[in-house]
């Protein structure tokens, strides 16, 4: 249902973001305004979730190498993303005055660490199990031939 695309609700996104744009700016913040905001953001957010899943699964729902590890390092990242912009909000950025700098430096600070423990987690089997579950791999033994 979600994952299919509907140029309906591509339009009535569009529609409900510009409708939105209008209640912000040229809302006196008297009368309805909230109540229709409310309701803006709530269609909206529906409309929009037919977008962004159909999008998304058109977009990577094929066969790939770099697709299956983002998927299979999705959930490490997203747990360790938490701390580590903690501590580049508290160290890192009051030092940098530039917005443009802190964002692209805090993205590449966030996610490159982030990338960096998941290929450490992967290797040291006591972190894969306690991060994912998943005990290391043993080889399988070749069953030995009847000769």
């Amino acid at each position: 249902m979600f994952t299919t695309p509907s140029p309906w609700c591509c339009a009535a996104a569009l529609l409900g973001f510009i409708a939105y744009r209008l209640n912000q700016q040229y809302g006196s913040g008297d009368g309805w305004m909230y109540e229709t905001e409310s309701v803006i953001t709530m269609v909206l957010g529906l409309w929009m979730v037919n977008v962004v899943f159909s999008l998304g699964h058109r977009l990577l729902n094929f066969q790939s190498a770099r697709v299956t590890y983002f998927v299979n390092a999705s959930l490490f990242i997203y747990l360790v993303h938490h701390p580590l912009t903690l501590l580049y909000g508290a160290w890192i950025t009051p030092v940098i005055k530039s917005n443009t700098l802190g964002f692209i430096g805090g993205l590449v600070f966030v996610v490159g660490i982030a990338l960096i423990l998941y290929e450490i987690h992967l290797r040291i089997p006591l972190l894969r199990f306690l991060f994912s579950g998943k005990p290391m791999n043993k080889p399988a033994k070749t069953p030995a031939s009847a000769s």
